[in-house]
């Protein structure tokens, strides 16, 4: 199977309805789930699953859906979510520089630099916490074109140029595109990956070993 970022798609009666703008790897097995399908507009990308792939090659990904079936596909839901953060319950005094006598602080508010907070707030105990609510499965993450590649001593790269899928549909490989540390393209073994991350890759080994993979 052949799955590259920017196959035009069509559906089953020929008609083009998007193009590949990423897929779904289950992180565990680094099997493709689903094809990230958009057309742009400003609009999230359909969840193809995999098995609705009727032929791909050199020409684009032949789907055995109608337009109207795919479209009834549903759409990526993914959105950042900040807890509420915690602050001490009771009033802070700072002491003034001897103008207008002490300030006394509402502890309600959500402390400095966050929203709804000014100087005088108090600081909260603990940061907010944001997480990323999906309607993917927990198992499974996105590589997009672009995602950055991380090597294991915490070096950007490069990114994603493209996901080499096999024939037992399972991700082989990872093309990254030259950046600014590498000025040639990278072709990395998909043994040589820790965990496919939300829009992120970690690679198990340094940059320096990453160099010797050339495409």
């Amino acid at each position: 199977m052949k799955i590259d970022f920017g196959q035009e798609v069509r559906a089953s009666d020929g008609e083009a309805v998007g193009s590949v703008v990423g897929v779904v790897v289950n992180g565990g097995t680094f099997e493709v789930t689903r094809v990230l399908v958009g057309r742009g507009r400003g609009e999230p990308p359909r969840l193809v699953d995999v098995s609705a792939v009727n032929t791909s090659g050199g020409d684009g990904i032949a789907l055995d859906l109608s337009r109207q079936s795919y479209e009834a596909m549903p759409m990526l839901d993914s959105r950042e979510i900040a807890s509420e953060p915690r602050v001490p319950d009771f009033p802070t005094i700072i002491p003034t520089g001897g103008v207008g006598g002490p300030v006394l602080t509402d502890a309600s508010a959500g402390g400095p630099g966050y929203p709804g907070g000014d100087f005088f707030d108090v600081a909260p105990i603990d940061p907010p916490t944001v997480q990323v609510e999906s309607n993917l499965l927990f198992s499974e993450a996105v590589l997009h074109h672009g995602s950055d590649v991380v090597s294991s001593d915490g070096h950007k790269i490069g990114t994603l140029d493209e996901a080499v899928v096999g024939e037992l549909g399972t991700v082989d490989a990872l093309v990254v595109k030259a950046g600014f540390l590498f000025r040639h393209d990278l072709r990395i073994p998909v043994a040589e990956v820790a965990d496919f991350g939300t829009d992120r890759v970690h690679l198990k080994i340094t940059k320096e070993a990453a160099e010797g993979h050339r495409a």
